[in-house]
């Protein structure tokens, strides 16, 4: 019910702020977000859960699974972010029409904020698998509370620019928050690697953002650079984890 309502009310304050043109914008640019986060979290979690659920005891184990889990959501993820960000202008005309290229700057600046969205996703488990359904709570609450506040206070600062910024600062205040609530309830500690894939990834998108503003040449070259060497990282990472769970 939070979340319908912050949607509905961040829907309204928009097209107050900055009409309907560019509500329209930015509710295509969302709907391309929550496709792709839904798919990839969804794709990466089926077997977490349980996994999750088997480690309690054990708090090693469980800072291991989720470590994991959390880098293999990243890295299966930065290939699909940084090609997106990349082709935002193709992307968006593939899905909707050439009209919907003037959201591209908006686009790159949504899948920078997805970078720590995603990465937020996995810690949900982790309260959940430790039936703290108050800290989860109130995690969603923060998240939808942030998301209205920011975005509707830059929007009217710095237009559809500000809405995207918005959506960053939100979501890194929620990883902060929501890294705390689950420290605090299981005394997890990310390790070194995840944090050192969260700063690449975060650095890679808001190259590709920078180049974005002086050349769209030097942008693709530079992103699909980058989308090639996350492919290579990922397999090299993941193949791994795919033979031990075959023989498992």
């Amino acid at each position: 019910i939070v979340i319908a309502c912050s949607e509905f009310l961040l829907r309204k304050t928009l097209n107050a702020n900055l009409g309907l043109v560019n509500l329209g914008l930015f509710t295509a640019t969302w709907m391309i977000g929550t496709y792709y986060a839904h798919f990839l979290m969804m794709a990466t979690s089926f077997d977490f859960f349980p996994r999750l659920t088997e480690t309690l005891a054990d708090k090693a184990e469980q800072d291991k699974s989720i470590n994991t889990q959390v880098e293999m959501l990243l890295l299966l993820s930065a290939p699909i972010l940084l090609s997106a960000s990349t082709l935002s202008p193709y992307v968006l005309q593939i899905a909707y029409s050439s009209a919907f290229r003037d959201a591209a700057d908006l686009f790159r600046l949504m899948v920078l904020g997805d970078v720590l969205r995603l990465t937020c996703y996995p810690l949900g488990f982790v309260l959940l698998a430790h039936s703290a359904g108050k800290h989860y709570l109130v995690a969603k609450i923060f998240e939808s509370s942030c998301l209205v506040a920011l975005i509707t206070f830059l929007s009217l600062k710095f237009g559809l620019t500000g809405a995207g910024l918005g959506h960053i600062i939100a979501y890194g205040s929620l990883l902060f928050v929501m890294a705390a609530l689950v420290q605090l309830k299981t005394g997890y500690r990310m390790s070194r690697r995840v944090t050192t894939i969260i700063a690449a990834l975060t650095v890679a998108a808001l190259t590709i953002i920078l180049l974005s503003a002086r050349s769209e040449a030097a942008t693709i070259a530079v992103g699909m650079l980058f989308t090639g060497i996350s492919i290579a990282i990922a397999l090299k990472r993941i193949q791994p984890h795919r033979f031990k769970r075959r023989s498992a």
